[in-house]
């Protein structure tokens, strides 16, 4: 099947992307306008060059500023790299208390965060565009290949006006089609020449200047294995397939199976299978976003009238070629008898949008990205509680597609990344107590910690309200016989992310406690003691006395 031409699968591929194409080019004006206004790197939907990114057309930076402290922000919330932004754990809640399971817990999760490092992956880097392009344009696509590139795991970012997608029955993406233009010899290096579809082949040997200019359309498939069969030894084993394909000769050139879904797109919010593309904040802020853009033109004319107004002229030849400038000598602008012949019309009356329409629209602008509630700069006395109140306000607005993100992005990212990591042998045996039981991805990133930091926060309270009223109790331990404090350390783990084994097993603490309740009986019953040998020798001293 590899190389040979007029193939049924390569056919299939190729009919399957103009379908889920037909999809998008419902909205590539809207997306090319959206990415005019706040990506101009991503525009092109529309069939326009990509080299000409529209920024003449701009009048005024706030759209894409805001866009851009908006996808950071979230960004930072989701997959902070200097964060632990999750964690390996079981739903149940008994194994997680043991110690060998959170010590294994603790390990899987160091191993997968290292994974996240850019020694071994360009998440990172990749996320970021990913990230931006979900929030703004409404839906994300990003493609890991291991063993590709410099890195051991190789993140792209997909760009998409180049991405054709279709969702399954629940509505999660399960097909990704990406086109790539290659010239001869590009292909023949990338997918090896014995590969190649003969035409192509011969195309490569000739080494000439059209084999290393002309470049030929390909596509890469993630398609569902339709011959998956959970067990199999190879690729019938595997629950996806990447094929690629050459679109000219209608040849497949490499085809693989993977066993996690490669591919993560995640959307901002999107409803309708019929139309499988999200809407992000650019397409909610739209409106403000041209608003601006209308009124800066209005009031870059108005000011461009003012400083150069037109020439009125006679009309005479020699006005013709006149050209105004500072010091310089106009001949024929004066007439013989000393009249202006050459006057300049002035039009203007003021701008026509005045500061305050201009500041309200920016406000809107910035309103609709909360850029207020992102950025913490030049705000200075704010409390530990304001500065919660800020992340919860922020997190109550976007906290629906927040979560959205990580269904679709985040979570399909880390279950391949365990499963990378579990078949190159990096994940160690699981305690025999795991064996057959599930694991659970729980998130420590700001996002999952700031939803957490009001119960955290409201326990820290009750706790020094609690020492308060002991102090003036006359047995204080009754105060703190209603609290149960070894919950409350665990609400406050959690809502400070710190890793499980911070906190003992039930078996260690009560081990703990038995021992130091078994010190304090034998000081007692030590001190009981030195006070019977003591009363014994006061006694015995009386009597010597008596005698």
């Amino acid at each position: 099947m590899i190389g040979q031409e007029d193939n049924s699968v390569a056919k299939a591929i190729i009919d399957r992307n103009e379908q889920m194409k037909s999809k998008k080019q419902r909205r590539t004006k809207e997306l090319g306008l959206i990415a005019s206004l706040y990506r101009p790197q991503r525009v092109g939907f529309d069939g326009a060059s990509r080299d000409h990114a529209n920024l003449s057309q701009l009048f005024n930076s706030t759209t894409q500023q805001s866009a851009n402290q908006a996808s950071a922000s979230i960004f930072s919330t989701l997959a902070n790299p200097a964060n632990r932004w999750f964690r390996v754990t079981t739903p149940d809640p008994d194994l997680r208390e043991q110690r060998d399971v959170k010590i294994w817990h603790d390990l899987v999760t160091n191993r997968m965060l290292a994974s996240f490092r850019p020694a071994v992956s360009n998440f990172y880097q990749a996320a970021v565009p990913w990230v931006s392009d979900c929030s703004v344009l409404g839906t994300g696509f990003m493609v890991e290949d291991e063993g590709a590139g410099r890195h051991r795991i190789h993140d792209k970012a997909i760009n998409p006006v180049d991405a054709n997608f279709a969702v399954d029955a629940a509505g999660f993406a399960d097909e990704l089609i990406v086109p790539t233009m290659l010239t001869a010899i590009q292909a023949a290096r990338f997918y090896g020449y014995e590969n190649l579809p003969p035409k192509i082949q011969e195309l490569a040997n000739q080494n000439s200047e059209r084999a290393n200019t002309e470049r030929h359309l390909y596509l890469q498939a993630y398609q569902p294995n339709d011959d998956y069969t959970p067990g199999q030894i190879g690729r019938g084993g595997q629950k996806f397939l990447s094929t690629h394909v050459c679109v000219d000769e209608k040849a497949v050139v490499r085809q693989k199976g993977t066993y996690d879904q490669a591919f993560f797109i995640p959307r901002w919010d999107a409803d309708d299978f019929e139309d499988p593309w999200g809407r992000g904040l650019g397409y909610q802020n739209l409106a403000s976003a041209i608003k601006l853009q209308v009124q800066e033109q209005q009031n870059q004319q108005a000011g461009a009238l003012a400083a150069r107004p037109p020439v009125g002229t006679p009309g005479a030849r020699a006005a013709r070629g006149m050209q105004m400038s500072p010091g310089k000598f106009l001949h024929g602008a004066i007439s013989h008898q000393g009249n202006q012949l050459v006057r300049p019309i002035f039009t203007f009356n003021g701008l026509p949008v005045t500061l305050d329409m201009a500041r309200q629209t920016i406000e809107e602008v910035e309103k609709g990205w909360a850029s207020a509630m992102l950025s913490l700069q030049g705000r200075t006395g704010l409390d530990r509680l304001e500065v919660i109140e800020r992340q919860e306000e922020r997190l109550r607005l976007h906290a629906p597609y927040l979560g959205r993100m990580q269904v679709e992005g985040i979570a399909p990212a880390l279950e391949r990344r365990f499963g990378l990591l579990y078949r190159a042998g990096q994940i160690p045996p699981a305690p025999e107590v795991l064996r057959g039981q599930a694991l659970d991805i729980e998130y420590t990133s700001v996002a999952a910690l700031a939803q957490k930091a009001q119960e955290g926060l409201a326990v820290s309270r009750v706790l020094i309200d609690t020492a308060e009223l002991a102090k003036s109790h006359p047995r204080p331990e009754e105060v703190w016989d209603a609290v149960d404090t070894d919950y409350a350390q665990k609400v406050l783990v959690e809502a400070r992310g710190a890793p499980e084994r911070v906190m003992r097993s039930a078996e260690d603490i009560a081990a703990a406690r038995a021992a130091r309740a078994e010190q304090l009986q034998q000081a007692q019953a030590m001190e009981m003691a030195q006070q019977g040998l003591d009363m014994a020798g006061g006694l015995a001293a009386l009597d010597q006395g008596g005698v």
